[in-house]
């Protein structure tokens, strides 16, 4: 078994872990690093003024995000949160990092601030155990945090389970269900 394909195991086993201790998760949704990527694309493209390149950067997108809009039709029953367009992540992030810094770090800055503002009552960032991006996006996270006075707790994954990571989650849910965040 691959090393992503454990580290999505560990987070679903996670996300289960939370909902049975009365959490609710809000997950980032994978289309973002797809529509991420494209975006860095494009601007690389336009970047290098290979205007070849960016038809096509724009071809993708658009039926990318036209096969995202078709499948998300189908579970329009389900209440869903509406999704901010990568630019407005990346705006979210400025604050903390500049848009040049080209990796899922800006996402998960972006992403916090986007939730805080949402409403949710606490942040956990899991990351693989000595993965750089998720290491800085911890430290930054947790300036973010603090400025909004929202539980934070950071969980790596190393390949095994952990109950320091186990005994984090379960004072973390204790103390949001203590103090009503």
């Amino acid at each position: 078994m691959s090393d992503f394909h454990q580290f999505v195991l560990f987070q679903v086993s996670l996300i289960q872990r939370i909902e049975e201790l009365g959490g609710q998760v809000w997950l980032a949704p994978i289309q973002e690093w797809i529509i991420y990527l494209n975006h860095l694309s494009l601007n690389k493209t336009l970047y290098e003024k290979n205007y070849l390149k960016t038809f096509k950067c724009f071809l993708v997108d658009f039926f990318q995000k036209k096969i995202q809009h078709n499948l998300e039709k189908k579970f329009y029953n389900f209440k869903t949160i509406k999704e901010l367009s990568i630019r407005q992540i990346i705006n979210y992030a400025k604050e903390y990092l500049s848009p040049s810094f080209e990796s899922e770090t800006i996402l998960s800055v972006g992403k916090t601030i986007d939730f805080i503002n949402k409403g949710v009552n606490g942040i956990i960032n899991v990351m693989p155990f000595g993965c750089m991006p998720g290491t800085i996006s911890s430290t930054i996270l947790s300036l973010i945090t603090k400025k909004y006075n929202v539980p934070f707790i950071n969980l790596s994954y190393d390949g095994v389970e952990s109950n320091v990571n186990q005994f984090k989650l379960e004072t973390f849910m204790q103390t949001l269900k203590n103090n009503s965040y």
